[in-house]
């Protein structure tokens, strides 16, 4: 994953923002507040429309400044073909704001790396929390519990929306229920420690509405089949 960010100062209301060469999965933010996504697997070139009241808000004097974030994701590499050997990841070729080029302004670009959630929580006490009611941007969610035996089990991610999951900082891998067609994510009883463990879930779009997530005992492997046989669960509260 990739995370673009740049101040823009204020020239007048921001209308339209097109990105060009998304590869793979590109999710677009003004001032955090969310304006869409852009996937490959629809086209590797979009525009965004910014709701009418953030562009109003936008319109601001020329000595104020507004900040434009892009969260680009890779969904995985080609595999056969041509494209094997240019399967490039990021926007590979420009960004434009109301038809505007803006490839060689000044970019901050950072690596987030999925190997690890604990450099994030290192430093709890010096992070900025956003204020109460402010629009959501992708977020760490974390919350502990107890897991009384070593068997293996699966995490039910429904009611989030799309992210990465780790327990104990082990990568679990990538959940996306609403797209499937797998739904849990497999965990392997030896990823879990007798006491206290802890998971973690990095959320790029829409967090569980009750911040919570289930471990159960059978998988989902099919999307279309939302038949859940009868598990035990252990539910787990951020």
């Amino acid at each position: 994953k990739q995370w673009y960010q740049r101040r823009v100062r204020g020239s007048g209301q921001l209308r339209n923002i097109s990105l060009y060469g998304v590869q793979d999965r590109a999710t677009v933010f003004v001032d955090r507040q969310k304006i869409g996504s852009i996937s490959r697997m629809d086209f590797l070139n979009g525009s965004l429309i910014l709701p009418s009241d953030l562009s109003a808000k936008l319109n601001v004097r020329p000595d104020q400044s507004y900040t434009i974030s892009i969260l680009v994701e890779n969904l995985g590499r080609v595999n056969h073909g041509s494209y094997m050997g240019i399967d490039y990841k990021g926007i590979t070729f420009m960004i434009l704001l109301d038809g505007r080029n803006v490839n060689h302004e000044d970019w901050t670009v950072c690596p987030l790396p999925m190997s690890s959630v604990e450099p994030a929580l290192q430093n709890l006490a010096t992070l900025n929390f956003p204020p109460k009611g402010a629009s959501f941007t992708p977020s760490i969610f974390c919350g502990s519990f107890r897991k009384l035996t070593g068997d293996d089990t699966f995490l039910d991610p429904r009611g989030w929306e799309k992210g990465v999951a780790f327990v104990n900082d082990v990568n679990l891998g990538r959940y996306w229920p609403g797209v499937g067609p797998q739904i849990t994510l497999y965990a392997p009883g030896v990823y879990f420690k007798q006491g206290e463990n802890l998971v973690c879930l990095f959320e790029i779009e829409t967090p569980h509405e009750d911040s919570t997530v289930a471990f159960i005992d059978v998988p989902i492997l099919d999307k279309t089949s939302y038949l859940r046989k009868k598990s035990k669960e252990t539910d787990v509260n951020f």
